[in-house]
């Protein structure tokens, strides 16, 4: 019920913002957006020039350098883009992306490029606080659309969030030795910004964000972080895929969307444990948790999953003796929260 409400409230919260917006803002950054499309189509790879564009955002608009400016500029050109894309709608040819894609590019520049000079360190936090910003009103932009469309019944397309949150996954994982430093924690930005906006939250992008996620862009970058750092947000971003799925699976009520969105799942976790086995044996013990008892397959699916470096022994040949193992003796390594649940049994 509370993450229900959630999308409610991040939509007042942005429609509060909006109405102090002045009259010509969102004409103004249509203009912007077309002059970027413009230098950017007539001067592709040279960053120079898409440098100093750059820089006129931050000198005559106020963009990275003033919170307010730059949140309305953000706002206000996801906005502009996403209609621009769902107007384009052809029978024929589908969505054209051209908008979204020079605009997610604009993005990822302002990211890539943002210096406020200082220390490494200094500007490491900088771009890493662009990044927030950018996710914050792109997530608050969809929130907002989507609950608008809920109240009035009308129709909600995702493809236009979800394409634009792709580029943005792939623009800014891609290999650039002005991020690699901070690699895992540009994931963990995403990670946390996807589980903002997770199904419980809104239900009608499900299906993106399910492929978000289990992106190789995203996924594997979060699990192969240095020292585990990504393992807590994947997890996470798991929990919400499985408490988004429980009520259904635990009544059994399937819809042919649902049967599909749980063959997603399934090839996930499938992924998973071929993959990163090691990652589900850790946390099996808090995903168990919230899948409901009568899942049998997706719960066996999990407890399959062997940690890299332990030998599989086949339990049913006859010298087979578990106390004699010498596994037996190491400690498994255990990430789930196990006192929680055994705490709920204490009244």
């Amino acid at each position: 019920k509370q993450l229900t409400d959630a999308s409610l409230v991040i939509a007042k919260s942005s429609l509060s913002l909006a109405s102090n917006d002045p009259p010509n803002a969102k004409q103004n950054v249509t203009d912007i957006l077309v002059n970027w499309l413009r230098v950017q189509n007539e001067a592709a790879g040279n960053d120079k020039i898409l440098a100093q564009f750059l820089q006129l955002l931050q000198q005559k608009f106020g963009v990275g350098s003033s919170d307010d400016e730059t949140e309305r500029f953000l706002r206000l050109t996801t906005e502009v883009v996403v209609e621009s894309c769902v107007k384009s709608a052809d029978a024929t040819k589908g969505l054209r992306y051209d908008a979204i894609d020079g605009y997610s590019k604009l993005l990822s520049y302002l990211v890539i490029h943002m210096n406020g000079g200082g220390t490494s360190e200094q500007v490491t936090q900088q771009r890493l606080g662009m990044l927030n910003k950018v996710l914050g009103c792109i997530t608050r932009s969809l929130v907002t659309s989507h609950e608008k469309a809920q109240q009035t019944n009308a129709p909600w397309d995702q493809r236009p969030w979800f394409r634009l949150l792709l580029d943005l996954v792939c623009e800014l994982n891609t290999p650039n030795q002005l991020l690699d430093s901070m690699k895992s924690s540009i994931v963990n930005v995403f990670g946390s910004a996807f589980h903002v906006i997770q199904p419980l939250v809104v239900p009608g992008f499900a299906f993106a964000w399910l492929e978000l996620i289990s992106h190789r862009m995203l996924l594997s970058n979060l699990l192969l972080a240095k020292d585990q750092k990504g393992w807590g947000v994947m997890h996470q971003l798991l929990i919400d895929l499985f408490l988004f799925m429980e009520p259904h699976l635990r009544k059994l009520e399937l819809t042919d969307a649902l049967k599909k969105y749980y063959d997603g799942t399934l090839r996930v976790i499938l992924m998973l444990v071929h993959d990163f086995p090691t990652f589900l044996a850790a946390y099996h013990l808090s995903f168990c948790n919230v899948i409901p008892e009568n899942c049998v397959q997706l719960r066996n699916i999990i407890l399959s999953a062997t940690p890299k470096g332990v030998p599989f022994h086949d339990p049913i040949n006859r010298n087979f003796k578990i106390d004699q193992l010498p596994e037996i003796s190491q400690s498994p390594l255990i990430l789930s929260n196990v006192v929680g649940p055994l705490m709920s049994f204490k009244n």
